[in-house]
């Protein structure tokens, strides 16, 4: 089972219905209801097999209180285990120099791509980090004890090499890579305790345990043709499309193609295009 924020268009959108395709069942989480109906009706329709099942829930993902309701929403509807599979894509992008933005549009990038991400992030690895005996379900048919949990962070290149006029936008996305990063040391401890058996270890054993390994991914995409995409560019300074100038945007299909794909190798970073 796989939740997918931001699923109710463009990249979340793509990525759903690859996973879909892939036999997965699917949990889309976006504001808009209407978006999200049509979203899973087109989700069902890539769907592997009749058996598969897909939910949408409409949740303000900025609302720090949202990411827990996700969970424990999702939790009871997957019989009692939490979801395998964590892709935080909400997000969207103003355009604008730094002191041409108002404090409200760098307050509110921020809002809406780190912390709606940091928010699930949270929420999804305490679910991850329960002892066993606090999410064993005897009657669970889709008992995920033993398979690898996946949190995916949708960046941006941005945040490797930032370019003027992204000032409101690429800090929320350095900051995402950031905590990325800083998790994937800190989850080397949790996945380690798992076979940690003497007490004698100079690194005191966390007290919780997962069940079953977590790997955290982060894909770094360039210019996606998404529905904001044409109003962002409408934003933007000239000199940031000038310099920009050789970015192609890919489709929303492409890119979500090229990221499973290098997800299902392993890969930890992901960028999508050669440029």
């Amino acid at each position: 089972t796989a939740v997918v924020t931001g699923g109710s268009q463009g990249l979340g959108l793509s990525i759903a219905k690859l996973l879909a395709s892939r036999g997965a069942n699917v949990v889309i989480v976006a504001q808009d209801l209407r978006k999200l109906e049509a979203a899973v009706n087109e989700i069902k329709s890539s769907a592997q097999s009749p058996d598969q099942r897909f939910l949408h829930l409409s949740f303000d993902l900025r609302d720090p209180s949202s990411a827990p309701a996700v969970l424990s929403t999702v939790t009871k509807w997957n019989n009692g285990s939490p979801p395998s599979i964590m892709f935080c894509c909400a997000g969207h992008c103003i355009p604008g120099f730094f002191t041409s933005s108002s404090v409200d549009t760098l307050r509110a990038q921020m809002d809406t791509i780190y912390w709606s991400a940091a928010y699930m992030a949270h929420a999804a690895l305490n679910a991850w980090l329960q002892s066993p005996a606090a999410i064993e379900n005897k009657h669970t048919t889709n008992s995920t004890a033993d398979t690898t949990r996946h949190l995916i962070f949708t960046s941006s290149t941005v945040a490797f090499f930032p370019v003027a006029g992204y000032a409101p936008y690429s800090p929320a996305k350095a900051a995402m890579k950031s905590l990325a990063d800083t998790l994937n040391q800190e989850l080397a401890v949790y996945n380690g305790a798992r076979n940690t058996t003497s007490s004698s270890s100079s690194i005191s054993t966390p007290s919780a345990v997962p069940q079953a390994d977590i790997q955290i991914h982060t894909i770094y995409p360039m210019g996606i043709l998404t529905p904001g995409y044409e109003n962002e560019n409408k934003l933007k300074p000239a000199l940031t499309m000038m310099l920009e100038k050789d970015d192609k945007p890919q489709t929303p299909d492409e890119v979500a193609r090229i990221a499973v794909e290098r997800l299902e190798r392993g890969e930890q970073h992901i960028t999508t295009m050669f440029l």
